[in-house]
């Protein structure tokens, strides 16, 4: 079994291409909570790291995550396409409870922030990616949607090992 942890870092720690990114969200913000996802280009994302992002919608009823743009670095990680799907459709059960506790959080927190996202598994600590997160509020009042970009993610193969550990069989 393994488990999942979620860590803030600060957000000075960001690498310098996204400093631009949180500049650029800051500046479409105004003096709103957040920037409207219409205000949003995606096409300031540095292009290195569009295959490792994530949008997702935040739906009330029923409560639930779902990916409106799931690039395709996850993709290929994940061996699907979650675009058009919710969190609750990960492949490893444990990662899905704690990124919807993580996005409950980061919701209420309606602020960018940059995390470490570590698996846990016996006595081994893996390091699976450092997490980018910037708020859009259509409405200015609630956060409905989460930009969400990798920085450093773990290798394919080391991806199925964890999933393969969830599933009861040891990580080698």
């Amino acid at each position: 079994m393994i488990s999942v942890e979620f860590r803030d870092l600060a957000i000075s720690d960001l690498p310098d291409e996204l400093r631009d990114l949180l500049f650029y969200w800051h500046e479409i913000r105004h003096e709103r909570l957040a920037p409207a996802w219409q205000d949003f280009d995606m096409m300031k994302i540095p292009a290195q790291h569009l295959p490792l992002t994530m949008v997702k919608d935040v739906e009330k009823e029923p409560h639930a995550y779902r990916y409106r743009f799931y690039g395709t670095g996850f993709v290929r990680l994940n061996s699907k396409d979650l675009t058009g799907k919710t969190t609750d459709d990960i492949a490893m059960p444990t990662f899905a409870q704690a990124l919807r506790v993580s996005l409950d959080d980061f919701v209420k927190q309606d602020e960018p922030r940059f995390y470490e996202v570590k698996f846990l598994h016996r006595y081994h600590d893996h390091v699976g990616q450092h997490l980018f997160r910037l708020p859009l509020s259509d409405d200015g009042a609630t956060i409905n949607r989460v930009v969400a970009i990798a920085v450093k993610h773990l290798d394919l193969q080391h991806y199925h090992d964890l999933i393969e550990a969830e599933e009861g069989n040891p990580l080698i």
